[in-house]
């Protein structure tokens, strides 16, 4: 898509111009520069023994930036320090330095379009269709867990990246080119692209013994994805965190690390301990969101929220909201390829299912065309709690040990 190039001449290197340096006070010119590098010196050695120092109690853990592209950017990882007893400032350096290399490692594997040497990821598996691929456990059981009863919501890839073109749109006249809504092309592209995507004949993900994995695609839908500059025939889209958030935490927690929390701005948590927690639920009303009440809850869980409107800029990555104020979701139902959300948000809790299977157990009850209490409340489980907008305003409903108010 074509954009503003600027004014050209305003990037121009300005005229070199010739300075004479002036020889003369070497010796007080030397003097300063010890100085300055005294100062610089002082100032990265506080900076060192800083960052690996640290007071016992909660504290924000932040990627170190070693090991490059991380997905660190989409969560706040925080942890209580010394509450198993240990340093804190031994816990602090070897979170950090594992929280950045689990973030990195899921960046690379759930990655459907760039590939990376010695990893099998999901743009692996898109560029090679008809060929059984070995995956790692962390991938091979969330593509499990997302084609669960014969879910196809992991075939939306190819317009899952519209969607998020039209989420980064610029404007509304640039969000047109991609919106369904509002444009007739777009609306016949998507709808034929959904009759490709809904159909098990024409493209299907078989898991295999021993982790192995295989994309049949058709030699038909092959030539429309050529067409149409398709390449990412599988992806889990917005639902990447959900599944990355289990990762992380299990990472985490499989080196004894049982104290923290683990969000992502899109509304999945992952809890380590059986602290209280809290997290505010909003609404929306009049195009703002407002805040409904506070869940309060006390025990290692999981939990989704799904929303029909973003509540923050972070939130807002997969939504578009037009100038008029009507939102466009990403909750997009395989059938027809068309975003739907039956509620304006649901929030669900388990202490026995991850976000991952939280999420596929709540997608076709909330991307759905009509809201319909009974199924939602059939989702409640031993250990399951849900909030959800009902007729008199919020409605919330546990189920097993869970303890849980709302304020």
């Amino acid at each position: 898509m074509k954009r503003t190039a600027g004014n050209r001449a305003a990037r121009r290197p300005k005229p070199v111009q010739r300075i004479d340096l002036n020889e003369r006070h070497l010796k007080l010119r030397w003097v300063l520069l010890v100085v300055v590098l005294l100062i610089g010196g002082t100032a990265l050695i506080y900076g060192l023994t800083h960052s690996l120092t640290a007071e016992a109690g909660w504290r924000v853990i932040d990627s170190d930036g070693s090991a490059g592209l991380t997905c660190a950017g989409d969560f706040v990882f925080q942890y209580q320090l010394g509450a198993s007893g240990a340093s804190a400032a031994a816990e602090l350096k070897e979170l950090t330095s594992l929280y950045t290399e689990a973030a990195a490692t899921a960046y690379r594997l759930f990655d459907a379009k760039d590939e990376y040497q010695g990893v099998v990821n999901l743009a692996t598996i898109n560029r090679h269709p008809g060929e059984p691929l070995e995956v790692g456990e962390t991938l091979y059981r969330a593509l499990s867990e997302c084609l669960a009863d014969g879910a196809r919501y992991l075939y939306l890839g190819p317009l899952y990246q519209d969607d998020w073109a039209l989420a980064h749109s610029a404007d509304d006249r640039e969000a047109a080119e991609y919106d369904p809504g509002r444009n007739e092309a777009v609306r016949a592209y998507r709808a034929e692209a959904a009759a490709w995507i809904g159909d098990g004949d024409e493209i299907t993900l078989s898991l295999l013994p021993d982790r192995r994995v295989q994309l049949d695609i058709s030699e038909g839908y092959l030539a429309f994805a050529e067409d149409a500059g398709i390449t990412e025939f599988i992806d889990f889209g917005w639902m990447k965190n959900a599944f990355i958030a289990d990762y992380l935490a299990e990472r985490i927690g499989s080196r004894g690390f049982m104290h923290g929390t683990i969000s992502s701005y899109d509304g999945f948590i992952r809890n380590f301990d059986t602290g209280e927690y809290a997290v505010n639920l909003y609404d929306r009303q009049n195009s703002r969101p407002y805040q409904v009440g506070v869940l309060r809850y006390d025990a290692p869980s999981s939990l989704v929220t799904l929303r029909a409107f973003p509540v923050d800029s972070a939130h807002e990555q997969w939504f578009y909201t037009w100038a008029d104020g009507a939102v466009r979701t990403p909750h997009l139902d395989p059938a027809d390829g068309k975003p739907k959300d039956a509620w304006r948000y649901v929030t669900v809790l388990s202490d026995k299912l991850g976000c991952g299977a939280l999420l596929m157990k709540l997608m076709p009850v909330y991307i759905a065309d009509r809201a319909d209490e009974a199924d939602l409340l059939n989702l409640a489980q031993d250990g399951t709690a849900l909030a959800w907008p009902g007729g008199e305003g919020l409605e919330v409903s546990a189920v097993g040990d869970i303890s849980l108010t709302v304020q």
